[in-house]
């Protein structure tokens, strides 16, 4: 690389950079508010407090990276554009490909960072995060229920209720019972609470006082509705230790090959795949869209380029929200995956056409060797 190509490269990755973990500062506080509240009330360290906050990191880099870097890039050249900058390189006789190759260098290296997080970093740390989770949930206790949220206390049951009395009782309690997926059911009380740590006898449990339990008929699929005084909901859950996991903590090897017990369930499987084939498309993402965008800066008049990163962006943003719709519908048809892994390719293929990647122009003359330009 020339000077100057390297000084784009590094402004190119320094920018994708500060682009991307400002975006994951910002989806970090939208998210974790939970992980807060299990810090305000006890259940969780400062340590396992900062150490949840890191760990969420590498799924954010791995889903966003990829228009987080097309992003920084678009920018850092219609700046370039905006001051003549591309002007006095091609001036200079540098071909559009050479001015293209820092950021496809750029490109590349953000590929290969989001290529890490997807293969190891994300399943590491999400179980990581998910031991951290649970080590709070099993120090469940009232404070870190938070009123007027829909709350998860074990992966089967969640919780809402109105508010809560000086005594630490919930009242106007809703609890969604989740382990039939398809069909879940909901209880209504009055009044409820958890019994606290020193309470506990051989498990904990959720009671809830004057409430409707829904019930439906197995045979008939009737819905009905059953007052109860008191009711129980055993927490074995909190109990145990974790001997479990969730697919997205699995390898990419595991997700692309599950077990025969998750073959044997159609969902599980098809999310299983669906996970496994995202692992490897966002990487390429990175890379395709970074293509996209130089082909969409460096074509034609280079001091028009404001409506080009507004057509940048609608293109990824449509085209992403498309990879992400038909994401679910082609794991679900495994042979449609080849098509899943054109659709990556796409933005690429449109991008290296604007480059005129395979006809390439010759490059300009530079400015001290047109005869018409030397001063007499």
């Amino acid at each position: 690389m020339l000077l100057i190509q390297r000084d784009m490269f590094r402004r190119l990755v320094v920018g994708a950079a500060l682009t991307t973990m400002t975006l994951g500062l910002a989806e970090l506080l939208a998210t974790t508010q939970p992980l807060t509240n299990y810090l305000a009330a006890g259940a969780l360290t400062p340590r396992e407090y900062a150490l949840a906050l890191l760990c969420a990191l590498p799924t954010i880099i791995y889903l966003a990276g990829s228009v987080t870097s097309s992003a920084a890039l678009s920018y850092f050249y219609h700046e370039w554009g905006r001051h003549q900058q591309i002007v006095a390189l091609r001036m200079a006789g540098l071909s559009d490909r050479a001015i293209a190759a820092p950021g496809i260098a750029a490109g590349v290296v953000a590929a290969v960072i989001v290529a890490s997080m997807s293969l190891y970093f994300v399943p590491v740390a999400a179980r990581v995060l998910t031991d951290i989770r649970y080590a709070a949930l099993k120090r469940l206790t009232l404070e870190v229920l938070q009123p007027g949220q829909m709350q998860s206390i074990t992966p089967e049951y969640s919780i809402w209720f109105r508010g809560r009395t000086e005594a630490g009782i919930l009242h106007e309690v809703v609890v969604v019972d989740g382990r039939k997926p398809d069909h879940p059911s909901y209880v209504f009380a009055s009044r409820g609470y958890v019994l606290p740590p020193a309470e506990r006898a051989s498990e904990p449990a959720l009671l809830l006082d004057d409430g409707t339990q829904m019930v439906e008929d197995e045979g008939s699929r009737e819905v009905k509705f059953v007052s109860f005084q008191h009711l129980v909901i055993p927490l074995m859950y909190l109990a145990i230790p974790r001997n479990w996991r969730g697919f997205f903590e699995e390898h990419i090897g595991a997700l692309l090959d599950p077990p025969p017990d998750v073959r044997a369930d159609r969902n599980s499987f098809a999310a299983w795949l669906e996970e496994g084939h995202r692992r490897i498309i966002m990487p390429l993402l990175a890379l395709s869209y970074t293509i996209f965008a130089l082909g969409v800066m460096l074509r034609g008049d280079p001091r028009s380029r404001a409506y080009r990163v507004i057509a940048i962006v609608l293109g990824i943003g449509l085209w992403h929200a498309l990879i992400v719709v038909s994401h679910s519908l082609i794991a679900n048809t495994p042979e449609a995956i080849p098509a899943y892994y054109a659709m990556a390719l796409v933005p690429a293929l449109i991008g290296g056409a604007m480059l005129r990647l395979w006809r390439l122009r010759s490059p300009a003359l530079p400015a001290a060797s047109n005869p018409d330009l030397v001063p007499s």
